[in-house]
């Protein structure tokens, strides 16, 4: 929509996605790692398979995957002072 109103990408407007696989063309935004989220889950179901634990745990817990700002070319150049 940006480009067709005329602006152009980052010389107008520097444009950032919640995440880098939401926006076609758009590379700057949150990395969520999202092969290394689906990795831990599938770690944590095999160990709840081979401990036999079944259906709501006693004691829940909760596993964070940090996100990080990837920078990309829909952002202009950083300035050196």
């Amino acid at each position: 929509m940006l480009r067709e109103l005329g602006y152009s990408i980052p010389q107008d407007i520097a444009v950032a996605g919640t995440t880098v696989l939401d926006i076609p063309g758009v590379d700057t935004g949150i990395d969520q790692h999202p092969e290394a989220i689906g990795r831990i889950a599938v770690e944590m179901l095999v160990k709840q398979i081979n401990v036999s634990e079944r259906g709501e745990p006693r004691d829940p817990c909760r596993i964070l995957v940090e996100s990080r700002l990837k920078d990309g070319n829909s952002l202009p150049p950083k300035c050196l002072v």
